[in-house]
C-alpha cells in the first residue's frame, strides 16, 4: 500500500471540481499548521479560515465531541463556522477533521463540503483495487 497524503489528495479533489476558493474547518492547530495554506497556494487555491474566536469554538466542539459523545452545541459550533466562511465567499468547505462530519451528522449545509475522510478512503480504495 503506497502512502497516501491526505491533504494533497483533498486538495486536488477540490482542484478537479474547480473550487478555487476554499474554507478550512480543522482544529486550531492544524490551521495554524499551514498545511493546507501552503499546497493549496501551490495550486492556486486560496483557503479561507474561521475567525480566531470562530476556530476556538470549533476546536473546542471536536475535543467535546471526542470526550463526550455528540452534542447540539458542537453541532451548532461548526454550522455557525461553515457560515462565516461561506459570508467570506468560499466556494466550498474542506472538513479538515476527521470527526467533523461525525458532529454534522447529515445537517443541511449551504455549501459544498469536502470530506478529508471521504477523500482519503476513495484513494486507498482505488489504490488498493489497482485502479487509478
Amino acid at each position: 500500500m503506497p502512502i497516501i497524503d491526505m491533504i494533497s489528495e483533498t486538495l486536488e479533489f477540490a482542484k478537479s471540481h474547480n473550487y478555487n476558493k476554499l474554507g478550512l474547518l480543522a482544529t486550531k492547530k492544524t490551521i495554524e499548521s499551514g498545511l493546507y495554506s501552503e499546497r493549496a497556494e501551490k495550486l492556486g487555491i486560496s483557503i479561507v479560515n474561521p475567525s480566531e474566536e470562530s476556530n476556538k469554538r470549533l476546536s473546542s466542539a471536536i475535543h467535546s465531541f471526542l470526550q463526550n459523545g455528540l452534542k447540539e452545541e458542537q453541532q451548532e459550533a461548526v454550522l455557525s463556522a461553515v457560515s462565516e466562511l461561506v459570508d467570506e465567499g468560499v466556494e466550498a468547505v474542506i472538513l479538515g477533521c476527521t470527526d467533523l462530519k461525525a458532529i454534522l451528522n447529515k445537517r443541511s449545509i449551504d455549501v459544498p463540503l469536502v470530506d478529508s475522510l471521504c477523500v482519503l478512503t476513495d484513494v486507498a480504495v482505488r489504490a488498493l483495487s489497482g485502479g487509478e
